[in-house]
């Protein structure tokens, strides 16, 4: 929750807090002396924070714990994918993926040092299926359909406004108002 902003000034006015933040990850590397670092997520920052940490045991002319990312940036987003994907890439020791597909992806771009370990929630969801199976799918319309009082002719529309703060309480009141007027 704390690295979950979005917008330019959200983010810009929280640059101090994210700088003290970065501090104390790399302070706390230092003294408690892990035997590896993941970082999970929050990309940009877990690169600055694997850089900052690299540089510091450089510094102290002492090898730094291997470091791990765990969940890649989505790279088919980036508008230079080759040149910042290698250079993400070789901050960690090993890029951590949470889908099949993203392996070979990240390889042609350059980064080898990636591999696909999955995600306990992903791996084990009912939902994963529904794209190859017609009878889970067409269950699961069912049991939503029935959990909400839909019947089968009419339509059901998912509003799902985000997973940050900021998403949440700039959208919701517009999803609101579009569900108002979708109902009539």
């Amino acid at each position: 929750e704390e690295l979950s902003f979005m917008g330019f000034k959200e983010v810009f006015s929280r640059i101090p807090h994210f700088l003290k933040l970065k501090r104390r990850v790399v302070n706390a590397a230092l003294e408690e002396k892990p035997d590896c670092i993941v970082f999970i997520d929050s990309n940009g920052f877990s690169g600055r924070g694997a850089r900052a940490l690299k540089n510091e045991y450089k510094n102290l002319h002492e090898p730094s714990p291997p470091m791990f990312q765990y969940v890649a940036p989505s790279i088919w987003a980036w508008k230079r994918p080759r040149h910042r994907s290698r250079r993400f890439a070789s901050l960690f020791d090993s890029m951590l993926l949470l889908y099949p597909f993203e392996e070979p992806h990240w390889k042609e771009l350059g980064a080898e040092n990636t591999i696909y370990v999955g995600s306990p929630l992903l791996d084990h969801s009912e939902l994963l299926n529904i794209r190859k199976d017609s009878v889970t799918r067409e269950k699961i319309r069912t049991r939503i359909r029935r959990k909400y009082g839909v019947g089968q002719t009419e339509k059901l529309v998912a509003l799902l406004p985000g997973s940050r703060t900021q998403e949440v309480s700039r959208h919701l009141g517009l999803f609101f108002e579009v569900l108002r007027q979708v109902r009539g």
